[in-house]
């Protein structure tokens, strides 16, 4: 039972980041043949919470669902599921049952909401960790060392980390346990308000790193260019056209900072599905080989202390060095051009 309270709660989230309106939550219904409701705005949904996204797991799932909504007629279904695969997502849409799994991925429809988001692959252990046992270097809670490590030396509020990072105070307020326990942040001395700094930024940083698992490309595109300029040219005159959210990061940001050397590849974080015409302009599709750019996700972390600089947004300073191990070409010496220019930046 803690397991699917905590999958509920993580649901929850994930359709609140998306709708951007809070959910109220009822975890044990009046009638007992679902596993909460959740109400959004004008919507009512019975949700259903299953440990897998089998087929076969599905369609019981589904059968419950129907069965629930004649105890809540005007109640829309919702499956939750830890990972959605293509046989389950097929089924759902099929039966025209809204899903969400804690990866982030999403297919809503009714009269008030409209989400679809799939190639998301944030893992659904990242939410659970934030109740049992927090992980400050994981990939959403390492949004709060990624807003702190933008300005070091700032005395942080923790309502100025949770605008930064669009995390909940609670979440903020662990993962600032999970960090002053390591000794990672202190609080400022003679602050009534808690206020919070990193004490030694280098430190913090190279903790981040050593846990930082690389961000995949989730699929690739192919522009005629010469050099790396030109593709980031093309690139962010495509998204910008198309009012796309993007953060360039990789090589062509640590060029940007740094001035550093010639490069081939783009490699660039965006924000939900793109539109057929930007996809159709990049040439994207799923076989890396001979595209020259390289679409990730994690934008919600990619935007923080993202820079606009020569008419194009960058990810961080912080963000670019940590992408740049996980990257090829000159990536291992750029990381090192990187960390000269971070050191510099924090004296």
């Amino acid at each position: 039972m803690r397991t699917q309270a905590l999958v509920l709660s993580a649901a929850r989230q994930v359709l609140e980041r998306y709708a951007r309106r809070p959910v109220d939550a009822q975890d044990k219904p009046q009638h007992g043949h679902v596993d909460a409701i959740f109400r959004l705005d004008g919507n009512r949904f019975v949700v259903e919470v299953k440990s897998n996204a089998r087929s076969d797991s599905v369609a019981r799932a589904i059968t419950q669902l129907r069965g629930a909504l004649r105890k809540y007629p005007n109640a829309e279904a919702l499956l939750v599921v830890p990972s959605m695969g293509e046989a389950g997502a097929a089924i759902c849409e099929q039966e025209r049952v809204n899903w969400i799994d804690l990866n982030g991925n999403a297919s809503i429809e009714t009269d008030h909401l409209h989400v679809y988001v799939r190639g998301r692959r944030e893992s659904w252990i990242d939410f659970v960790a934030r109740e049992v046992g927090t992980n400050p270097f994981s990939r959403t809670a390492s949004r709060v060392v990624h807003a702190l490590l933008t300005d070091p030396h700032k005395e942080w509020k923790r309502s100025q980390l949770q605008f930064a990072t669009g995390l909940d105070k609670g979440y903020v307020s662990k993962i600032i346990a999970a960090l002053s326990s390591k000794g990672y942040v202190k609080e400022v001395s003679g602050q009534r308000s808690r206020a919070l700094h990193v004490p030694d930024p280098a430190v913090l940083l190279d903790a981040w790193r050593e846990r930082c698992k690389p961000r995949p490309a989730l699929f690739w595109g192919l522009v005629a260019a010469h050099t790396g300029s030109e593709v980031l040219e093309k690139l962010v005159s495509s998204c910008s056209s198309a009012d796309v959210n993007y953060a360039i990061t990789g090589l062509g940001a640590a060029a940007a900072y740094t001035n550093f050397g010639s490069f081939r590849r783009g490699d660039v974080c965006v924000q939900g599905p793109l539109p057929d015409a930007v996809m159709a302009q990049l040439n994207i599709g799923t076989n890396e080989r001979g595209r020259n750019i390289a679409f990730h996700n994690d934008f919600e972390n990619a935007c923080i202390g993202a820079k606009d600089m020569h008419g194009a947004y960058f990810v961080s300073p912080v963000m670019t060095y940590l992408d740049l191990f996980h990257l090829p070409e000159r990536s291992e010496e750029a990381s090192d051009e990187m960390r000269r220019y971070l050191v510099a930046q924090w004296k």
